[in-house]
């Protein structure tokens, strides 16, 4: 089945960014709400990169493409 397919590429995406999502914890410095807030923010972009180009999807309308 397809969905099975994107979820095993999913996780494996997923694992793949297993030391990116540890440098990120590593670097947050707990008493400084920027820190906490940049990498709640590289933790985000980290799991769109790998979820964005599997389960996006993009519609035309009128000439226009949107995602």
């Amino acid at each position: 089945m397809m969905c099975d397919a994107k979820r095993e590429q999913f996780r494996s995406g997923i694992i793949g960014c297993l030391p990116k999502f540890n440098s990120i914890v590593e670097g947050i410095a707990c008493n400084d709400r920027s820190s906490v807030n940049k990498a709640v923010n590289d933790f985000s972009d980290t799991i769109r990169s790998v979820a964005d180009p599997l389960f996006s999807k993009c519609h035309r309308l009128q000439k226009n493409l949107f995602c």
